[in-house]
């Protein structure tokens, strides 16, 4: 009866906090392992983490109204990142916009803990429901940066969705002033993104005049901004940023190039290939060249150039999604498009980070050795196999990210024998916060690849869903556009499988190997 009581109160409070009035969410099919409301209410208070989690699972198969009540104030404030990662997933599936309108009430937009409000932003962005604009101004004066960049960028997919209803003025103008001096970067790229949905005028005038500033997020953000405005231009606009100093941008410009498909978009790909000099760059123009051909040839232009102008104007083609940069191709790895390779992963980059899992695993032994010590052999093959124009950093993690560097730097003889005995001298142990070492490269901008290593089981930080970190990544990179390598060890295939996906989605690719 206590866990009834409390699924019954905690919904009632928000309700009659929210901007709607109460309703009875038609239940749905409960698979029969599932619990009732009360007992999963009841299973929420439980000691162990795994227990926890299972309810809100639970939770998410009821589905009526009170369940999700629940798993909005007690699942995301858990302190266990799998039962809050579980609550924010099952959340995520909400179709009923009564539910939904829930995350605008003050028990969640007022409640204390920033990062329960930045879970239900995010959650709000898989939300298949439509809103009323009154509701998302006010979750604009939401006052924790990250929390407010989330429900801009759960707007923006929510307007390019056409679920944004009433009236918009009040709406456009909130996100106007979002996108004005004063917020971060990728704060103010999100909401360009939900302008260009809301009110296009005043979205075009900030593209143009962005598409100028020094800062590479805000050229992407401008870039994202007329694809979406003005897709019919989409070589036009792509054209236009493939000499960017920015290389993750024009890595962007080449998959926008890729998707089109047209003879005009290859021969921007073939023009960029004759004069591009990024590792990672050249390796997505020839991906997607080999793609759209069907052609083998390496990163000599003139057999393109040769394709090409046999082509009718007419011509278009659809890429091979075998051939996608984030797809394994044995012939580019050996030569013209990769950098260096690290425990046999062909890297295809010369901006990149390594981000290398010290949890418990990095500490087995076998045969005499630890895989740690394995490891620091590996590293040192690939840090001295890179070519000296390219730059690195190394990341290890473990409870905390510990990088070597602030930033990239040069890999020259004597960086790179410095970073080789830095990692040898490296004791860090703990859990392995994987998301935190993401984050914290990410703050580098000249990165363009991280190549993460690890057993592929998140054991601490924030985040410990891989499948939901996969969208959040999307979200955090969505003006970055740097692809993520994964090189796993001893992994189950499940996890594998969600590896696989967060990195073939940025334009990266996953590989197992033995350690």
């Amino acid at each position: 009866m206590k866990a009834a009581r409390l699924a019954s109160g905690v919904c009632c409070a928000l309700l009659w906090s929210g901007p709607t009035p109460a309703f009875a969410a038609a239940p749905r099919p409960v698979p029969a392992a599932a619990q009732t409301l009360g007992e999963a209410a009841q299973g929420l208070e439980a000691r162990e983490a795994r227990e926890r989690r299972k309810a809100a699972q639970d939770l998410g198969a009821i589905g009526t109204l009170p369940a999700f009540a629940l798993l909005l104030s007690k699942g995301l404030e858990d302190r266990e990142p799998m039962v809050a990662d579980e609550a924010q997933w099952q959340l995520g599936r909400v179709a009923s916009p009564q539910v939904a309108a829930l995350v605008f009430g003050r028990h969640v937009l007022g409640h204390r803990d920033a990062l329960l409000r930045l879970r239900a932003a995010e959650a709000l962005g898989r939300m298949e429901v439509s809103l009323d604009a009154a509701l998302w101004a006010s979750a604009l004066k939401e006052r924790d940066p990250r929390a407010r960049r989330a429900f801009l960028e759960s707007l923006g997919l929510h307007a390019a969705a056409q679920r944004v209803t009433g009236k918009l003025d009040a709406l456009r103008k909130a996100v106007a002033r979002e996108a004005g001096r004063g917020n971060e970067d990728a704060t103010r790229g999100a909401a360009l993104a939900a302008l260009a949905q809301l009110d296009p005028s005043d979205a075009r005038k900030l593209a143009d005049e962005w598409a100028r500033a020094k800062e590479p997020t805000l050229r992407a953000a401008a870039f994202e901004a007329w694809l979406a405005m003005d897709p019919a231009s989409a070589v036009t606009h792509a054209a236009a940023v493939l000499d960017d100093a920015h290389g993750p941008l024009r890595a962007r410009a080449v998959a926008a190039l890729v998707a089109h498909g047209s003879r005009a978009a290859v021969n921007e790909l073939v023009g960029r290939l004759e004069r591009e000099d990024s590792v990672r760059v050249r390796a997505a123009l020839l991906a997607g060249l080999r793609g759209l051909s069907g052609l083998r040839h390496g990163a000599d232009p003139r057999p393109w150039r040769e394709w090409l102008e046999a082509l009718p104007a007419d011509w278009h083609g659809a890429a091979d999604s075998a051939s996608a940069p984030g797809k394994g191709d044995a012939a580019l790895d050996a030569g013209d498009g990769r950098s260096t390779t690290f425990v046999g992963h062909a890297v295809r980059s010369d901006r990149v980070a390594f981000l290398i899992d010290m949890s418990g695993s990095m500490w087995t032994e076998a045969n005499g050795a630890t895989r740690k010590q394995r490891v620091e052999h590996e590293l040192a093959k690939a840090l001295r196999a890179l070519p000296s124009t390219a730059r690195f950093n190394i990341i290890p993690y473990a409870d905390l990210p510990a990088p070597f560097e602030k930033g990239l730097i040069e890999a020259s003889a004597a960086n790179v024998e410095r970073a080789i005995k830095a990692f040898e001298r490296s004791t860090q142990r703990g859990k392995g916060d994987v998301w935190g070492a993401i984050v914290s490269a990410l703050d580098d901008p000249e990165v363009d690849t991280l190549v993460i290593l690890t057993d592929g089981a998140p054991s601490g930080g924030e985040r410990w869903n891989v499948e939901l970190m996969a969208h959040l990544y999307a979200r955090e990179n969505r003006l970055r556009y740097v692809a993520v390598d994964v090189v796993l060890f001893g992994a189950k295939k499940n996890l594998v499988k969600l590896w696989r996906a967060l990195a073939e989605a940025s334009g990266g690719r996953a590989t197992e190997v033995e350690l």
